[in-house]
């Protein structure tokens, strides 16, 4: 990969910032496009292209010729259409991460593969920039890159992704509960299937994906084996050695209090089921992925050499300490 031309749009941030660590390790040189100029000194010995992609910035990466495309910020479909018109011609292989997201779960109790349908997406919320188009985004995203994209063109659909530099917090949020609270707070419906992807592992599958002679066109990004809330909470137990109170909360308290699935308890799917089939994701790329209770440990010993920041996502410790009380009182 030495001398090949390579552009990530994204790269300084999670998933994006551990493949271009891996792309410097196989000799490349990469250029990244990104808005943080203040994320430049990652990686000083890069260019730097900076600006927003829904802008006139993108402009900067348009005229030029790239063996790679390697897209993490992809989010919008009819920008995505123009880019792509204006480099046709220009771009060998196009790499894009999408999301399971993209997929029509609907009432689904199989596991999803990736012939799953799409979400449909509208006019408005093409371009709505709100939570709820994100999956009917991603999904139109996916129709443009293969209607407009080049020929050798791969969609990854991760699903929840975790690990060193995440800074979503959703995982996390639950092994600071661990880690700080004695009673916590979970729905009573904790045992459901959740496909999970490690950030690291992702990284490495993309760089296969890189160099791969041939691919297929999409691929479930994920890492089994299933973990439900209840494993992931009793992991998180093991590795930090300390026992919480587990109150266990039904939907119908949590729908009156208003506490949102994934919102407010992440990870919490209400019923619902969301089991990824890998397909060849795993035969293609990971001849070998980390368990995930090494996968919890990176994480857990990430978070701890960030001096365990307060987490971002999900119930303040306040709002759950009053949920606690009144359930407790049985209001």
């Amino acid at each position: 990969m030495k001398n090949s031309r390579i552009l990530v749009l994204g790269g300084t941030r999670f998933v994006g910032r551990m493949t271009v660590e891996l792309l410097l390790q196989h000799k490349a040189r990469p250029t990244l496009f990104h808005r943080s100029p203040d994320r430049n000194a990652l990686f000083p010995d890069l260019e730097h292209l900076n600006g927003d992609r829904e802008s006139d910035a993108i402009k900067q990466v348009l005229d030029r010729d790239w063996d790679l495309v390697i897209d993490f910020s992809c989010q919008f479909p009819l920008t995505l259409r123009d880019m792509l018109r204006e480099m046709r011609g220009r771009v060998g292989r196009y790499i894009m991460i999408s999301s399971i997201s993209a997929v029509d779960v609907g009432e689904m109790r199989e596991a999803v593969t990736v012939d799953a349908p799409l979400l449909t997406c509208s006019e408005e919320q093409k371009v709505d920039t709100g939570m709820a188009a994100y999956g009917p985004r991603k999904a139109e995203t996916e129709r443009v890159l293969f209607d407009s994209g080049p020929s050798d063109s791969v969609v990854l659909r991760p699903a929840l992704i975790f690990g060193p530099h995440d800074w979503s917090d959703r995982m996390y949020y639950w092994i600071d509960r661990v880690r700080t609270q004695q009673r916590v707070l979970m729905p009573a419906n904790d045992a459901e299937d959740l496909t999970l992807c490690y950030g690291p592992d992702l990284a490495a599958a993309i760089l296969s994906a890189a160099m791969a002679p041939q691919l297929d066109r999409v691929y479930n990004a994920v890492t089994p084996p299933d973990y439900s809330l209840a494993e992931i909470v009793s992991l998180c137990e093991d590795i930090l050695q300390r026992r919480v109170e587990r109150v266990h909360m039904p939907a119908e308290f949590l729908a009156e209090h208003e506490v949102r699935p994934w919102m407010d308890l992440p990870l919490w799917l209400n019923g619902a089921r969301l089991s990824i089939d890998p397909g060849n994701f795993i035969r293609h790329f990971l001849p070998q992925t980390h368990s995930h209770p090494e996968a919890m440990r990176a994480a857990v010993d990430d978070y701890a050499g960030r001096d365990w920041p307060e987490p971002r996502y999900g119930l303040k410790k306040d709002r759950e300490a009053e949920l606690l009380e009144i359930h407790a009182a049985g209001l």
